[in-house]
């Protein structure tokens, strides 16, 4: 660590050197994420050049309507319901060990995923493995291996329904957002990949 606090005139200072080394002529944009030090620079950056465009940084902002769609009310049960699942297997090595058996004997050679905080797209990620394994877990389940309580087929029916509607909202946008972090993107990739999502999601 430098020691220095990394503000935006920090940030500037920094990312000029660079491009003076490169040579100024050959930058025609600068894209950052939208937090204040990392915004404040590039506005900085674009008002003391005078030719250099700032953009937001796309992948953070599909994020976003990522988690716009995940905050709505239809989804909020499926998705608590997955958190506590998620959560029961990533405690109960007894209950991972026994999905693992049965996932293998059904050819799912991939594990659950957990949602995490700082990832993108988790939850699409975590829905999709929950998925792949639902019919093993529901095996389990069948058997009594493992949530003995009693057991509603219909609200098997119904979290697997609107976690499949999640799923097929969402992955459009996580799939172009994968793709938009690439750095070899430019503008008119962004256009390309949102129209791609929405009109995969349609």
């Amino acid at each position: 660590a430098s020691g220095l606090s990394h503000d935006a005139e920090y940030i500037i200072e920094i990312t000029l050197k660079v491009m003076k080394r490169v040579g100024l002529q050959r930058f025609i944009c600068v894209v950052s994420d939208s937090t204040g030090n990392t915004r404040k620079a590039r506005e900085l950056l674009e008002e003391e050049s005078g030719i250099i465009i700032g953009l937001a940084d796309v992948p953070h902002h599909l994020n976003l309507t990522l988690k716009d769609i995940c905050a709505l009310k239809h989804f909020a049960v499926t998705i608590s319901n997955s958190r506590v699942l998620l959560r029961y297997f990533s405690l109960s090595s007894f209950g991972t060990q026994r999905l693992e058996g049965q996932a293998q004997s059904d050819g799912v050679t991939r594990g659950l995923e957990g949602i995490g905080k700082t990832r993108f797209a988790s939850i699409n990620r975590a829905g999709v493995s929950i998925l792949r394994n639902l019919p093993s877990i529901k095996t389990l389940v069948n058997e009594n291996i493992i949530f003995t309580s009693s057991k509603v087929n219909s609200q098997y029916n119904d979290y697997h329904a609107i976690l499949s509607q999640l799923v097929g909202i969402l992955s459009p946008l996580a799939k172009a957002q994968k793709c938009l972090e690439s750095t070899r993107v430019h503008p008119g990739h962004v256009l390309l990949f949102w129209l791609a999502a929405l009109a995969t999601i349609q």
